[in-house]
């Protein structure tokens, strides 16, 4: 399950709005995109489980088996300023299809590589190198494209609905992963395939034309790659999040992954293993169900705080523990507030980002996100293979404790304030901020 306290949809200037899930549903628009976006979360769910323990029970290295994320985050990283300039650019609708057909393409290829038993590591790789390609160019399109599907008032409660839905995917995701893997290697991947098959159709019922106006297109060029690093070093807040806050959850994510790991060499199955992720799923589940109660009532600076901070206690606490069932019960609280922190977050990020270059700025900290992740999922499985569990565990629960003081004692993410205030029109100093003709510009001192 891939954490972050990145948000990936827009956030309505009626932040006290609150429209019924059922509204959302009425749209047609919405309801073929909801359908593209939940069959691609659910293929990479499956897949993002089974693929490592195919590649651990392929070599019997776990080094080897987290190394295949590792590539894909690389290669992703490589591709994302490419795959930026064309969604700010291109018909985002288009786009969609396009990703959808590269995973039937790709994971049918897998299986078939599978079902022949050619898959070598070597094959492992390829895979991984053409997942980060698909993922870089074309793999986070589906959230800029929710903007021009949902009514400006409805996006608050499309950004709900989402989560929900997420969590909802974890919940059956890695369990059913680990169920295919039991009953053929094929089987994960083959379920992928036809995931990706109803994304595509899904997709291309969308009606109408995504392509940005001529008043917010930004052409392809070499300079333009790097406005969305721009604005991002631009913004102290935003420097804060992206380069301390951001990289807390790529070791939360990699200690999840480790864990999975030690389970299955310590003689788990990989279906009980895979209740680590449907824990993790159901924090941020009942997570989004307090997300109403405490947005409008605790400031947004102290919900953030307290999500970053509850996963470095949980690290850390399951560093002194054995047995699944001690770590569930750590998992599940250590990402209550998880949905409350990002939508705190999430929309000073949104609020202040400039439609014209949206899809180069979430490249840019995909890239960063993605280097850092490979990074330390490479250096965790080897941690696992050389020190051990409990050792990498607690040198991982430390480097998160370290990122978190940055933080912590950061004025500009303890001044947050309760998500129905307007802290941008007033001057918040943490954020260049997007007026309402979406134009960016810096915010007074």
């Amino acid at each position: 399950m891939e954490l972050s306290m990145s948000m990936s949809a827009d956030v309505s200037d009626q932040q006290s709005s609150h429209s019924h899930p059922r509204r959302l549903f009425r749209t047609a628009s919405y309801r073929w995109w909801f359908a593209a976006d939940t069959s691609s979360a659910l293929g990479g769910s499956v897949t993002s489980y089974a693929f490592p323990l195919i590649v651990l029970a392929l070599t019997g290295s776990p080094a080897k088996a987290s190394l295949m994320g590792s590539i894909a985050m690389i290669v992703s990283a490589t591709c994302e300023l490419s795959g930026g300039s064309l969604q700010d650019a291109m018909d985002r609708r288009k786009l969609l299809v396009i990703n959808g057909v590269a995973g039937l393409l790709i994971y049918s290829w897998a299986c078939l590589f599978l079902y022949f038993d050619w898959f070598t590591f070597t094959a492992a790789i390829i895979l991984a190198i053409l997942q980060g390609l698909r993922s870089g160019l074309t793999g986070g399109v589906s959230n800029l494209l929710l903007r021009d599907v949902v009514p400006s008032e409805q996006l608050p409660q499309a950004m709900a609905v989402n989560q929900g839905r997420d969590a909802a995917i974890e919940f059956g995701g890695a369990p059913v992963g680990g169920l295919l893997l039991g009953i053929s290697r094929v089987f994960p991947f083959l379920t992928t395939a036809i995931l990706a098959l109803i994304q595509t159709l899904s997709a291309w019922r969308l009606k109408g034309s995504f392509a940005p106006p001529p008043s917010e297109k930004s052409p392809i060029s070499i300079s333009g790659l790097f406005d969305g690093f721009r604005w991002i070093l631009s913004s102290r807040l935003m420097r804060i999040i992206v380069f301390a806050g951001n990289p807390v959850f790529s070791l939360f994510n990699a200690a999840i992954l480790i864990t999975i790991m030690e389970l299955v060499t310590q003689g788990s199955s990989e279906t009980e293993a895979g209740f680590i992720n449907t824990a993790a799923a159901v924090g941020v589940f009942l997570g989004s169900l307090l997300v109403s109660v405490l947005l409008p009532r605790v400031r947004g600076g102290v919900l953030t705080l307290i999500a970053f901070a509850l996963p470095v206690v949980c690290v850390l606490a399951m560093s002194a523990t054995t047995g699944l069932v001690w770590k569930l019960v750590l998992l599940v609280p250590a990402l209550l507030l998880l949905p409350a922190g990002n939508s705190a977050m999430g929309a000073f990020q949104m609020l202040a980002m400039p439609k014209a270059v949206m899809g180069r700025a979430f490249a840019s900290m995909g890239i960063y996100e993605s280097l850092v992740g490979a990074a330390i999922t490479a250096l965790a499985g080897i941690g696992l293979q050389t020190l051990g569990y409990q050792t990498t565990m607690i040198i991982m629960g430390s480097l998160m404790a370290l990122l978190f003081l940055p933080l912590l004692f950061s004025s500009e993410v303890r001044d947050i304030p309760l998500s129905d205030r307007r802290p941008y029109r007033s001057g918040y100093r943490g954020l260049w901020c997007a007026d309402d003709a979406d134009e960016a510009k810096p915010a007074p001192h």
